[in-house]
């Protein structure tokens, strides 16, 4: 078994019921229980399974407008949920895809699925994988609408917080209006009951009758402030604002990186770079902005020069936390995944970042962490058998696992398949 930090245990043993991890570790320390079936991995490598969290897989071409003003896309309207590169996705071991809208200003949604284990549609994940899509574009009205749709967001996100203020006085003050008035309730029943003693009273003594008390009055009662409106389409924008979800940018280039962290420096958002090109050179600057980075597993020749750079581990030297993200979608991309980021390894990429990075990362990006990502207890049993070590050239998926559910594997055989390219 080998976790997202790169630790090792022989001989191990993962427990699954529910669809969840029970337990993980040594099998001399972990508990079997004996209702559960048992897979034998002998010489094999259990592992987490791979989490994409920003992808075009099965999409249809980058088609939007770059000049939108609010982020009215989301990934489900253009998402193929049956698409047959799902299923060669979970047959390959990857488990959760935080799949990219299309391109806008900002772009819009983004949405975690998971592969169906046994094909057929994706599964949307409810309990959260949202994001928000930002593109770097050179024209001025990207500029403009962007920072003005976050402007507006922001000033909605302030309205809210002072609704939502205004709320609780109101409430406080309903409260103390309700007990005032059960107060002067139970005061005018006992003044009224006091009276009738004395009327009884002056009545047999032939006195004058007492004057009945004054009723109290509770006053009016506390409004209830009015709701701020909000456009339900830009949810994802105060929810980014908020920094419940994360913001993805994409960018081609270190100059767009650089742009786009100047534009969106006012707002403090949770930035995830989708980074392409020559975006290592401003590996600084992201790292001290707190951001994480989206790369594709491979390495680039510095310009003007033979020599090779290898820009995960520049990100990652500079602090900057690393994911992956497929450049080929068909069966061969998927499935060389794995041992492009061994490469990278070779090349200076510290082994635990790049385990963390095809895993654990990907699911802190989507906030999906305690859901996914790992083998520690209580995450979804997303998981993949290897016959070998994970960054090997040569290793294959002996079995994988979707929420505790076998991926029906496809028997070895000549000649691509559906969905995949030769």
């Amino acid at each position: 078994m080998i976790a997202p930090d790169g630790t090792e245990t022989p001989d191990a043993v993962v427990v699954v019921r529910a669809g969840r991890i029970e337990a993980a570790g040594p099998a001399s320390a972990t508990k079997v229980p004996a209702d559960l079936p048992a897979v034998e991995g002998g010489g094999g490598w259990a592992a987490p399974s791979v989490v994409l969290p920003l992808s075009r897989l099965g999409m249809p071409g980058e088609v939007g407008a770059r000049d939108r003003p609010v982020p009215a896309e989301s990934a489900l309207e253009s998402l193929p949920p049956s698409h047959p590169l799902y299923r060669l996705a979970a047959e390959a071991g990857v488990g959760i895809l935080g799949i990219l809208p299309g391109p806008g200003a900002p772009g819009g949604e983004g949405r975690a699925v998971r592969p169906a284990a046994a094909g057929g549609a994706v599964e949307v994940l409810p309990e959260g994988g949202r994001f928000l899509r930002v593109d770097v574009d050179p024209t001025t009205g990207w500029l403009r609408n962007l920072v003005g749709a976050l402007e507006k967001a922001r000033k909605e996100v302030e309205a809210e917080d002072r609704h939502a203020k205004e709320m609780e006085a109101f409430r406080a003050a309903s409260a103390e209006y309700e007990a005032g008035k059960a107060a002067l309730e139970a005061k005018g029943k006992a003044d009224a009951a006091e009276h009738e003693k004395a009327k009884a009273a002056a009545e047999k003594e032939g006195k004058p009758v007492p004057p009945a008390p004054a009723k109290g009055d509770p006053g009016k009662p506390p409004a209830e402030p009015k709701k701020p409106p909000v456009d339900e389409r830009t949810a994802i924008l105060r929810d980014a604002i908020r920094r419940r979800v994360a913001t993805a940018v994409v960018a081609g280039s270190a100059s767009d990186a650089e742009r786009a962290l100047e534009a969106l420096k006012p707002f403090r958002l949770r930035l995830v770079f989708r980074v392409s090109g020559d975006c290592w050179k401003s590996a600084a600057r992201l790292a001290g902005a707190g951001a994480s980075v989206v790369v594709e597993p491979g390495l680039q020749n510095e310009p003007g020069s033979l020599d090779l750079v290898n820009p995960a581990a520049v990100f990652e030297a500079a602090g900057c936390p690393v994911s992956f993200a497929l450049d080929e979608g068909s069966r061969r991309g998927l499935g060389a995944l794995r041992v492009r980021v061994g490469l990278l390894v070779r090349a200076g990429l510290p082994r635990a970042a790049a385990l963390r990075g095809l895993s654990a990362e990907g699911a802190r990006i989507l906030g999906l962490e305690k859901e996914a990502g790992g083998l520690a207890p209580g995450l979804s049993a997303d998981l993949v058998l290897l016959d070998g070590d994970p960054l090997e050239a040569g290793t294959r998926v002996r079995a994988a696992w979707l929420r505790g559910l076998p991926v029906a594997l496809p028997a070895p055989g000549p000649g691509p398949r559906e969905g995949e390219r030769p």
